[in-house]
């Protein structure tokens, strides 16, 4: 029971919640940061998002990732057992080295991956 709880524990904190500048909560997706020669690579769980929902720029040495999830439309009709995927507004921002990037983004296994391209070729952000 013990390392339930300790995982339960662990899975809330992934999910933080915070408030925007207008003081409405968000929440944080959990992220993983690469940098290649090339780029850097950004992986972002959120789970059912689809690229080009989010809102993703570059701006005074930090990467801003932010949109909304909407809730499952079963969610409405249905008795909540559990519910640990959060949904609603979302934000989150990342310190990234200087310099200028071009934004790619695609869904790859359930995650985000936004590829910041140091080369500048893509979409700018």
């Amino acid at each position: 029971m013990a390392q339930l709880a300790a995982t339960e524990k662990f899975c809330r904190q992934l999910f933080l919640l915070t408030s925007l500048q207008d003081g409405q909560p968000c929440w944080e997706p959990p992220v993983d940061l690469l940098e290649t020669d090339g780029e850097l690579l950004v992986y972002v769980v959120l789970p059912g998002a689809k690229a080009d929902e989010v809102d993703v720029r570059v701006r005074n040495g930090e990467l801003i990732i932010r949109g909304r999830r909407e809730p499952p439309p079963e969610l409405c009709h249905a008795t909540v057992i559990r519910l640990e995927l959060p949904f609603g507004r979302f934000e989150r921002r990342i310190p990234i080295p200087p310099g200028t990037y071009a934004v790619k983004r695609q869904t790859v296994r359930g995650h985000l991956l936004i590829r910041l391209c140091k080369s500048g070729e893509g979409e700018t952000a």
